[in-house]
């Protein structure tokens, strides 16, 4: 599995970014009714959100666990994980476990926290009188709030 983490300060940029088409449109997720959908859906976390296809309700309980703590200047954890092309494929249930491990090994499972899973297309290789190699996979991101209480 790999990891990448970001930081900011705007919970409702990161979720317009995750729950909308993302930057060149690979972001989507598939229902329960095998259908395809633009965007991210919840499937794990804290809040209790599972299945939310839009941001709002956990971008206000960031923002109020924000106003909690306004001295830190960027509060947002942006983690996205995703598995490598020889990992087995994962199910929602399995990234959400994968969240809830990364958020208690890295200290955050009593924070806010969500995880939004999308399906990335992406190109992996192309070249000029060619096809283009697609790769379809899935991936989860993790968006934590650092040193805020977790809601009740």
């Amino acid at each position: 599995m790999i990891a990448n983490i970001t930081r900011g300060a705007n919970p409702g940029n990161i979720g317009a970014y995750l729950h909308g088409p993302g930057t060149a449109n690979e972001h989507q997720y598939v229902d329960a009714r095998n259908i395809r959908h633009h965007g991210g859906v919840v499937i794990g976390g804290n809040l209790h959100l599972d299945g939310d296809a839009m941001p709002d309700t956990w971008v206000k309980e960031f923002r109020a666990a924000m106003r909690t703590r306004p001295e830190i200047k960027n509060p947002i954890w942006h983690v996205s994980l995703r598995n490598t092309e020889r990992d087995r494929t994962l199910s929602n249930a399995d990234w959400a476990d994968a969240g809830q491990t990364f958020a208690e090994h890295m200290g955050f499972a009593e924070h806010p926290w969500v995880m939004v899973a999308t399906v990335r297309i992406m190109c992996t290789s192309w070249s000029p009188g060619s096809t283009i190699s697609v790769r379809s996979g899935m991936a989860a991101t993790t968006v934590a709030m650092l040193n805020a209480p977790a809601p009740p």
